[in-house]
């Protein structure tokens, strides 16, 4: 069977539906007849020990009101061979057989029969039935024996019961008569058995055609079930299909698509309303993802700008100062030599000129480096209240393909309702970003032991403490007094500017910078920066 139709919910509701009719059937087979044989057997019994039970009454109350007054009055006899003799009648238990052949023609059989018999029936043979129900009942008389077999090519049930002397004329009878085998019977002796005979072809007949009827019943009611579950199976799996199409549809990325089912008012329908709320909130999603990405790459860039204008920023500051040194030094030794040209009374217009000159020139030098910086320089400073814990977050973002490029594991603790602080988010985005990428660039090289960067923060009593961790190489001592001066760097392209501009940053924000060592292992860098007061919010 093929494994995709095994797996269908149209099988699973149909499939089991031929089994259940395949096992009723089978049920009905194997247990129908046995149970309509007991019962025809059963009531077979039940059957013969009526009829016996009828038969010994109507034999006492022959005994007791026709016998007894007709062998005392001496008219008639009581004879066995009663039929050609007009003076004669039958002896109650001639008149058992008796009547046993006129029942023979309704299917039923009765017979009496004994061990001790008259002298007519000594040549009577008793079958092996006969022999265990005489066995049986003169053990236990007021039971019943019983058995189901084939007789003369017939399903009959023999139900045998104790003839048991019940009256005190048939112990008087049995005791004077000549020809009897016992001379001291008593009440409540085992004369005899009385056995019934039913003949039991045509119930089990019936009950088989019975059988053929509720199996015939049940391919019938199998069938019109297994046609409801196509139906059923068909008005379920076909939308389901649908709606399966249609997730495809916008798995592939087609959020326009309409689910089919919108207007049924049962499951499905309500599976295809929240199919579409879901795909809407997809859609709705898919638009923030690609506003993020776009406000991601605007940061991105802005915090990539801001970061080469601090540096070149710094980079002027620091060339402004070491030119400014000896532009200062031409211009005080210009104005000395106009100072000592001026004392002079030869004609030295044109060195008074020449010095003036440098003057003038050394200023514009200074005014040239000023407007480089002005360049560089993006406005005023924008302070603001900054949450921390957000701030963090949008920086692990915008370096996320660095971290995921050096397999690091990120792990951060963040700790809620930490204080605002007030600074420019620039370039506190700019403190962190530098910070991770050194963390980052720190462990590249580490392949004995996991990478992990750690970023926590916590509240001191000052304000709010960032701690950046890295499980990377390392400061080492000689590095550590200087790595925050300028130009200091220990990397092969570094400019040394980086974690410089950093501190400049931190302090300036009123804040502190410091890295130490970490153990066993990497570095720690810890930031402390004042939280907001009530009127900076």
């Amino acid at each position: 069977m093929n494994l995709q139709l095994r797996h269908s919910l149209a099988w699973q509701m149909i499939g089991p539906i031929p089994l259940m009719v395949i096992a009723a059937i089978a049920a009905i087979w194997f247990i129908v007849p046995r149970k309509i044989a007991d019962n025809a057997t059963d009531q077979a019994v039940l059957a013969g020990r009526s009829i016996a039970t009828q038969f010994k009454t109507l034999r006492e109350y022959y005994t007791e009101n026709v016998v007894d007054k007709i062998v005392t009055e001496g008219t008639f006899k009581v004879l066995s061979d009663h039929k050609g003799d007009a003076k004669a009648i039958p002896l109650p238990a001639t008149m058992i057989l008796d009547l046993s052949a006129m029942l023979a023609k309704q299917n039923t059989a009765i017979s009496l029969y004994s061990k001790l018999p008259f002298p007519n029936r000594e040549n009577r043979l008793l079958d092996s039935f006969q022999q265990e129900a005489w066995d049986f009942l003169t053990r236990n008389p007021q039971e019943t024996y019983s058995r189901q077999e084939i007789l003369d090519g017939k399903q009959v049930v023999r139900v045998a019961v104790a003839d048991v002397m019940a009256v005190q004329a048939c112990v008087d009878c049995h005791n004077s008569i000549a020809g009897s085998p016992k001379k001291d019977w008593k009440l409540g002796d085992v004369r005899g058995v009385l056995e019934i005979t039913s003949i039991i072809d045509a119930e089990l007949a019936n009950g088989a055609a019975l059988s053929r009827h509720i199996i015939g019943g049940a391919i019938l009611v199998g069938l019109g079930l297994l046609g409801i579950a196509l139906l059923v199976a068909g008005s379920v799996t076909r939308p389901i299909e649908a709606l399966i199409g249609a997730m495809q549809k916008v798995a592939a990325g087609n959020f326009e698509t309409v689910f089919p089912g919108l207007g049924r008012k049962d499951e499905i329908g309500r599976l295809a309303v929240g199919f579409n709320h879901m795909v809407s909130q997809l859609g709705a999603a898919r638009e923030r993802e690609v506003a993020d990405r776009a406000r991601t790459a605007t940061m991105q860039a802005e915090l990539t700008r801001v970061a080469r204008l601090t540096t070149m920023g710094r980079l002027a500051a620091s060339m402004a100062h070491e030119i400014n040194q000896p532009l200062a030094a031409i211009v005080a030794n210009g104005n000395a030599g106009l100072r000592w040209l001026a004392r002079t009374s030869p004609n030295f217009d044109e060195a008074r000129v020449a010095l003036d000159q440098i003057v003038k020139e050394g200023h514009r030098a200074s005014d040239i480096i000023e407007g480089i910086r002005a360049v560089f320089r993006k406005g005023e400073e924008r302070r603001t209240t900054v949450d921390v814990n957000e701030l963090i977050g949008e920086v692990l973002l915008l370096t996320r393909a660095e971290i995921q490029n050096e397999r690091i594991s990120v792990r951060t603790e963040l700790l809620n309702n930490l204080p605002k602080v007030v600074g420019d988010r620039i370039q506190l985005q700019l403190v962190f970003r530098n910070l991770i990428v050194n963390a980052v660039e720190a462990m590249n090289s580490v392949t004995d032991r996991e990478r992990v960067l750690h970023i926590k923060s916590a509240i001191m009593p000052s304000g709010v403490r960032v701690t950046v961790t890295d499980f990377g190489t390392g400061i080492d001592q000689d590095s550590k007094d200087r790595i925050f001066d300028t130009f200091f760097t220990t990397k092969s392209h570094g400019m040394g500017m980086g974690l410089s501009i950093c501190r400049s940053i931190v302090e300036a924000h009123g804040g502190k910078l410091s890295a130490s060592r970490s153990h066993p292992y990497g570095s720690i860098f810890e930031i402390d920066l004042p939280a907001a007061k009530m009127d900076d919010r």
